[in-house]
């Protein structure tokens, strides 16, 4: 069950978060600063848990070498489009080709890491078993847009929390 294992993956952040919350007290944020973030500052959370989910129902149909150069190819270039445009409050950086141009190769690479990876258990049957890859339904080629997605949403969920600190009291910088 894909979303047990998300939880219990999730549960142990949430218990290191209460206990730094309780034995590094810091004052609340007032109504005033919480009015100044933006409104989608405290998506970042959730963002990313599309990506552990992405992760978890995933890794099995794609295999651990597509799925982790997809997720980290599209943070990547996610994060350079953030940085080079500016996007969501973070200083305009502008273009830069070198950055950009390892970007490309990262795409170049997971090209190739996708052409020869994948699912394992693709093409080995059994006597008059179907391949276990057959019986999950949707391919794992037509996954990679979600975990694309799930990528990029990593990049923009950094800068949402990011921007859920500034807002708020930062108990490491207080």
């Amino acid at each position: 069950n894909p979303w047990l294992a998300a939880t219990v993956s999730v549960l142990p952040i949430v218990f290191v978060f209460v206990t730094l919350f309780l034995v590094m007290p810091t004052p609340l944020p007032s109504l005033d600063t919480l009015g100044k973030m933006p409104w989608y500052a405290p998506l970042g959370g959730l963002a990313g848990a599309v990506a552990v989910f992405g992760g978890l129902v995933f890794i099995d149909k794609v295999g651990a070498g597509p799925f982790n150069g997809l997720t980290l190819t599209a943070n990547i270039i996610t994060s350079l489009a953030l940085d080079t445009f500016g996007l969501f409050g973070l200083q305009a950086a502008g273009f830069k080709a070198l950055p950009w141009l390892g970007g490309v190769l990262m795409a170049v690479g997971v090209v190739f890491i996708a052409k020869t990876a994948g699912n394992k258990t693709a093409g080995h049957r059994t006597a008059g078993k179907k391949d276990e890859g057959e019986s999950h339904g949707v391919g794992g080629k037509l996954l990679y847009p979600f975990i694309l997605v799930a990528g990029a949403l990593m990049a923009i969920g950094v800068v949402w929390n990011g921007q859920l600190r500034g807002a708020l009291v930062n108990p490491w910088l207080a």
